[in-house]
């Protein structure tokens, strides 16, 4: 590490959100604080707070980058795929880099921002980017090809996979291992991918989404 004069705002905030990263990956979550962090840097705690509001927001950096990887991870895993198989390989990459990371998805997992109502734009970007590679294929296996109804179909398969990851990786719920829980993913998508195919299903769920958004509409 060179000298503290050397180092530019940026090259610092970059410093803070290496040494936040690896303190996860060494220690778990719980090991995590602005003292560890700076400690690991060689700068006060104080010097964090120059360069983020809190520790909130840097942990949510430190997320962000990760679901960046995790988006990649998919695009790989997904390149050159169609359909259904596009949507069996994104099951099975989100799956394979949570148990690659373990750590990291506990921050995920665990992290509960002070502040929790309010979600910077950055971070939806980040969280919500795979949904974006999964809408087109479904489009094009799902009975259905209504806009709304497809970005419905893209969510519930994201919350039900992430859930499922959540239960297959906790301990206190019998961690399985990774096979077992691509297993389970793979099952639940194709299971998904029968029902969006089911004619009951493409009357039915258009007038279901149409119902969600003018129920949401009238809320807000």
């Amino acid at each position: 590490m060179g000298r503290r004069s050397q180092h530019t705002p940026e090259e610092l905030r970059e410093l803070i959100l290496g040494a936040a990263r690896r303190v996860v990956m060494e220690s778990g979550f719980q090991g995590l604080s602005a003292r560890e962090i700076a400690r690991n840097i060689g700068y006060a705690p104080g010097t964090l707070y120059n360069m983020f509001q809190n520790l909130d927001e840097i942990l949510m950096r430190v997320e962000a980058g990760v679901f960046d990887e995790l988006d990649q991870r998919i695009s790989q895993a997904m390149s050159g795929k169609m359909g259904a198989d596009a949507v069996m390989r994104f099951a099975a990459a989100y799956v394979q880099f949570a148990y690659d990371n373990p750590q990291l998805w506990q921050l995920i997992q665990e992290h509960n921002p002070s502040n929790r109502a309010i979600a910077p734009d950055w971070y939806l970007e980040r969280l919500f980017a795979p949904l974006a590679r999964l809408e087109p294929e479904l489009g094009k296996i799902g009975a259905s090809h209504d806009p709304d109804v497809i970005a419905r179909q893209a969510r519930l398969i994201w919350a039900s996979i992430h859930g499922m990851i959540q239960v297959s990786t906790t301990p206190k719920f019998g961690a399985v291992p990774v096979a077992t829980a691509k297993s389970m993913a793979e099952a639940l998508v194709t299971q998904f991918i029968s029902a969006a195919n089911s004619p009951r299903t493409s009357r039915v769920e258009p007038r279901r989404a149409e119902s969600e958004i003018k129920r949401a509409r009238h809320a807000g």
